[in-house]
């Protein structure tokens, strides 16, 4: 975990980076371990400062994220921000102490400890390293991760074709929709209001096909090339979407997400359950969901600024999403739509009732083999019979 400690949530400042400056730095406490180390002895007093130097030195341990030099004329120190805590523990190991003519402390003798952010007045983000927590927790079934689905090069002109088409700006995230308008206020869409032009072209080129290099199983190629509502959704730093099912009564078998320009993590959460199963949504690739994953676990991706991916700290940035389905059309989909007990009750029960009086008068012919086993065994060995779903009682004639 990029944490205080190895099983405890990494804390930032609302606001994220701009904040180390402002709130500055204090000695960490006993037993912490921050991706923050504190350098004393870092300069030559009264000296301009080099963070090439310092940069390189500590870059062999890990990504620098910034240096924030220590307030004060002539100040020799600073304060070293890593991408994760380990590698802020690497770098002290290595340097803490050594001097000399060490061609990586500049000649000169550092002291190297962990410090921590100041605790802020206002509130604090805390970030939980979700993937690590629920990795024992198995994926939902149904669910499917399909990494590196298109090219870079691919990516890069779907971006272009998707930033030339005007934006929807009426919600907290600006949207676009294609073949059918999805309501947010309803969840669903109406089948019988078409956009004009249905999918466009740059949204059918990411559809399933051999001969771009992009296979997946045949049921869910065939299930996924027939989808006819695309929903693409502009996530800015700090912004997510609230768990949700996709309604079912709107939408197949099928829900199709595919991520661009930067990472994100994804949670789905069971019903009853407070465990969530969270899962790194690469870039450029492709989640589908059917079964269970798709009907009973709720999706989502949390309100923040921040992820711990592969235990290392990393800030969001913009990321696009173009969500595929086929929605239902009341005309051909109507046993879909409406679910299996409501066909049940309007196709068999209301059958039956219809016709019961008729098979009472008229079903009265015993199935022979039947008739043979109880004239067999029950004068025999005695017993109950239980003439279960017979419907009339046409074999109790046999039973006296």
């Amino acid at each position: 975990m990029a944490s205080g400690s190895s099983d405890r949530p990494m804390e930032l400042p609302s606001g994220g980076r701009g904040k180390w400056k402002t709130l500055g730095f204090a000695r960490a406490r006993n037993g912490i371990r921050t991706p923050y180390v504190f350098v004393a002895n870092a300069f030559p007093p009264k000296t301009k400062v080099d963070q090439k130097l310092l940069r390189e030195a500590f870059g062999r341990f890990g990504k620098v994220l910034d240096i924030v030099c220590m307030p004060g004329r002539g100040s020799s120190c600073a304060n070293v921000v890593m991408d994760s805590s380990e590698s802020a523990e690497a770098a002290i190991k290595a340097m803490d102490g050594l001097g000399g003519k060490s061609s990586h402390t500049f000649g000169r003798t550092l002291s190297l400890r962990f410090s921590e952010l100041r605790r802020p007045k206002g509130p604090v983000e805390v970030v939980p390293d979700a993937v690590a927590k629920s990795a024992h927790m198995p994926l939902p079934e149904g669910l499917m991760l399909v990494e590196n689905y298109i090219s870079k090069e691919e990516e890069e002109i779907l971006i272009k074709a998707i930033d030339n088409q005007p934006w929807i700006k009426d919600f907290s995230r600006r949207v676009q929709h294609y073949g059918y308008e999805f309501n947010y206020g309803t969840r669903n869409v109406d089948p019988d209001k078409p956009i004009e032009g249905g999918l466009p072209a740059f949204v059918r080129d990411i559809l399933p096909s051999e001969q771009a290099g992009r296979t997946l199983p045949v049921g869910d190629a065939k299930a996924i090339s027939q989808s006819d509502q695309c929903t693409v959704n502009e996530y800015l730093k700090g912004q997510g979407i609230r768990p949700h099912v996709d309604t079912p009564e709107a939408f197949d078998t099928h829900i199709v997400s595919l991520s661009l320009l930067s990472p994100t993590i994804m949670d789905f959460r069971y019903p009853g359950s407070k465990d969530k199963k969270s899962i790194v949504l690469p870039r450029r690739s492709l989640l589908i969901l059917t079964g269970p994953s798709r009907h009973t676990w709720s999706h989502g991706i949390a309100h923040r600024s921040v992820d711990v991916i592969n235990s290392k700290l990393t800030p969001r940035q913009r990321r696009v999403s173009l969500t595929l389905r086929r929605i239902l059309h009341p005309e051909t989909d109507d046993i879909k739509r409406r679910g299996a007990p409501a066909v049940e009750r309007d196709y068999v029960h209301s059958f039956y009732d219809r016709v019961a009086d008729h098979f009472s008068h008229t079903r009265w012919n015993t199935w022979p083999h039947v008739t043979e086993f109880l004239k067999k065994y029950l004068p025999k060995y005695g017993g109950l019979v239980y003439d279960v779903g017979c419907g009339n009682g046409k074999f109790s004639t046999r039973l006296v």
